[in-house]
């Protein structure tokens, strides 16, 4: 629950959580999943999404999180 944590539960924060291609909240393959609760303000795409990278000859790679669903937002 995002409440219990902070910056989340500083009523003054805008919280992001990540959802998926289904639109719901993301769960990742290591078994975390995306903030929740009513603490939570927007939604934004948090699950495979492609983003910059220094780990490979593409430059990109795919990537999950609240930290890629609030650039969306």
């Amino acid at each position: 629950n995002a409440c219990n944590t902070s910056p989340a539960a500083v009523p003054s924060a805008v919280t992001v959580g990540a959802t998926d291609s289904r639109d719901a909240r993301s769960i990742w393959p290591s078994g975390k999943s995306s903030n929740h609760g009513t603490c939570l303000d927007l939604f934004g795409p948090g699950s495979d999404i492609v983003s910059a990278s220094h780990l490979n000859d593409t430059g990109s790679r795919s990537d999950g999180g609240t930290s890629m669903a609030s650039p969306h937002v």
